[in-house]
């Protein structure tokens, strides 16, 4: 994309200094996962769990004071789980005139520092789009030769558990449950869906308390709400993280309205324009991470007549800390 003088809009002579904002910055798995620097493309991570007998109290030992150690047997071990992830480059070009760098305009304070703010924007933007997508990994292969794979992250929805698995972790006394389901009805999601994803979140031990999906959504997730408010009048809202955590960002994120399930636990509902429209996602940002190869940086490539060619690039891959922390529904399509 070529930048000239004539096509900026907002020069002095003709418009009031102020210019709107380009993009909303509704990213909320961007702009709320951890993020943490790798040393590789390749990264990887553990997930663990309990015993599912630690729940039963016929498995606690009766133990006296002074007793020993008990024999290696009887000592329990249980493996962690390795997961493993790639980096993907986001990368945004563009070029821009001499004439467009040497003049004024209201609203910035240089044109090259306003298109290298827009391509962040707009690489943020695809970023989210990436990472609340059904994308799964891919594996880079060798550029030129037989197998160029471009190297791509795990979206988060690959990450959750698989539709309708239970979690293998938690004792035969608590009822099967999946943090990932479609929904009973066609377009639709019905108390009875809500419950049986946050129930089994709770179940996990997850700290899960944001909603999150598109604005298409919105009719759905209200309908859901006002059934919410009709059954959760005799409980105490409760948050399941101390401090509560704050979700403002400009665009609305807080004057979103929330959702009490019948534990009592209360979500935050966000909309995001780049989660797809078929997903509703129950998310605690505190175990989505980024994994930085190459933090966000503008080079200069060089001049091409009188263009200078400028080029932002990131590259990261993203990690969902184990896979019934999050929890999906995916809405049934007519």
């Amino acid at each position: 994309m070529a930048i000239y003088s004539y096509d900026l809009q907002g020069k002095k002579d003709s418009f009031a200094d102020w210019i709107s904002n380009i993009s909303p910055t509704d990213t909320f798995i961007v702009s709320y996962s951890k993020k943490e620097p790798t040393p590789q493309p390749n990264y990887k991570w553990q997930t663990d769990a309990l015993f599912p007998d630690v729940y039963k109290l016929d498995f606690i030992d009766d133990i006296l004071e002074g007793s020993e150690t008990p024999s290696i047997d009887k000592i329990l071990l249980k493996k962690t789980v390795e997961k493993q992830g790639n980096t993907q480059i986001f990368k945004k070009t563009f070029a821009i005139s001499d004439s467009a760098l040497a003049t004024s305009v209201h609203g910035r304070a240089g044109e090259l520092k306003y298109q290298l703010e827009k391509a962040a924007k707009e690489l943020k933007n695809i970023m989210e789009v990436v990472f609340s997508s059904k994308q799964t990994r891919q594996s880079a292969g060798t550029p030129g030769g037989t197998n160029d794979t471009v190297p791509k992250t795990d979206g988060l929805f690959a990450q959750i558990a698989p539709k309708n698995q239970p979690n293998p972790d938690l004792p035969s006394t608590v009822t099967p449950s999946a943090v990932h389901i479609e929904s009973a009805t066609a377009s639709k999601v019905t108390w009875a869906d809500f419950v049986k994803v946050t129930h089994a979140l709770y179940n996990a031990g997850s700290k899960a308390c944001v909603i999150v999906t598109n604005p298409a959504n919105a009719t759905i997730i209200s309908d859901l709400a006002k059934e919410a408010e009709g059954k959760i009048k005799q409980l105490q809202t409760f948050d399941k993280r101390e401090p509560k955590p704050q979700y403002e960002l400009p665009g609305g994120y807080d004057e979103q309205y929330s959702i009490t399930d019948d534990l009592g636990c209360g979500w935050c509902v966000c909309f995001s324009r780049f989660c797809p429209p078929d997903l509703v996602y129950f998310l605690d940002p505190d175990t989505i991470t980024q994994r930085v190869l190459r933090e966000p940086k503008a080079t200069q490539l060089g001049k091409q007549g009188s263009f200078e060619i400028w080029q932002l690039v990131i590259e990261a891959g993203l990690c969902l800390s184990n896979p019934y922390a999050a929890g999906v529904i995916e809405i049934k399509q007519p």
